[in-house]
C-alpha cells in the first residue's frame, strides 16, 4: 500500500478527514580547517583529482486517500511534504590545496517530492476537498577563508549548486497533485495543488 494515510466513512457522520504531514531536513557539510594543507600528484599523464562535494539526495512520496458516502457532512484530505537541503563546503583560513590535476570544489541536490491527495465522496455526502503540497528548500554554499591558495595544473572549479565533476546537476523537482471526485447528491468537490521552490 503505497498511502501514506487511508480512511473511509459511510453512513450518518458530520464529517470525515484525512491528513498526512511529511518533513525531511538535511544537512550536508564539508569543513576544511585551518592551515590545512591538501595536494594530490600524479606521475605524468595521470589525471588525478582533488574533489570536495557536500550534497543532499531526496525522494519522497506522500498520498492521502479518503474514500466516503452517505450521509456525510463532510470530506477532505490534506497531503503536505516539506524537504530542507542545505549543503555547506568551508575552507578555513590559510588552507592551501593543490593537485598536479584538478581541484574541484562544490555542492549539488537531488530532490524529488510528490504530495497527492485524493478523496472520493458519494451519495449524500457534502463537499469533498483535496489539498496537496509539496515544497522544496535548497540552500547552498561554498565559502572561502582568509587567504585560501588554491593551485592546479588542470582546471579550478568552484560551484555551489552543482557537482564540480560535471557529472550531476542540482534538481529540484516538486510535484503536487489533487484530486476530487464526486457521485450523486454532492457539491463541486474543492481541489487544489501546490509545488514551490526556493533556492
Amino acid at each position: 500500500d503505497e498511502n501514506a494515510v487511508r480512511a473511509a466513512g459511510a453512513k450518518v457522520a458530520t464529517g470525515s478527514s484525512a491528513k498526512s504531514d511529511s518533513v525531511v531536513t538535511s544537512e550536508g557539510k564539508v569543513t576544511i580547517g585551518e592551515y590545512a594543507d591538501l595536494a594530490v600528484t600524479s606521475n605524468a599523464g595521470g589525471n588525478q583529482r582533488l574533489y570536495i562535494c557536500a550534497t543532499t539526495n531526496a525522494a519522497s512520496t506522500d498520498r492521502v486517500d479518503l474514500q466516503t458516502g452517505t450521509a456525510v457532512g463532510g470530506a477532505g484530505v490534506s497531503s503536505e511534504t516539506t524537504v530542507t537541503a542545505t549543503n555547506d563546503v568551508s575552507l578555513g583560513k590559510d588552507v592551501k590545496l593543490q593537485s598536479t590535476g584538478d581541484i574541484l570544489v562544490g555542492t549539488y541536490t537531488t530532490a524529488y517530492v510528490t504530495a497527492e491527495g485524493l478523496s472520493n465522496t458519494w451519495g449524500l455526502a457534502g463537499i469533498g476537498s483535496s489539498h496537496a503540497t509539496a515544497k522544496i528548500t535548497s540552500t547552498q554554499n561554498v565559502n572561502l577563508g582568509e587567504n585560501v591558495f588554491v593551485e592546479a595544473f588542470g582546471d579550478v572549479v568552484l560551484a555551489a549548486g552543482d557537482d564540480p565533476s560535471g557529472r550531476f546537476k542540482t534538481i529540484l523537482s516538486p510535484i503536487g497533485i489533487a484530486h476530487g471526485y464526486v457521485t450523486g447528491l454532492v457539491g463541486i468537490p474543492v481541489v487544489k495543488a501546490i509545488a514551490n521552490v526556493e533556492s
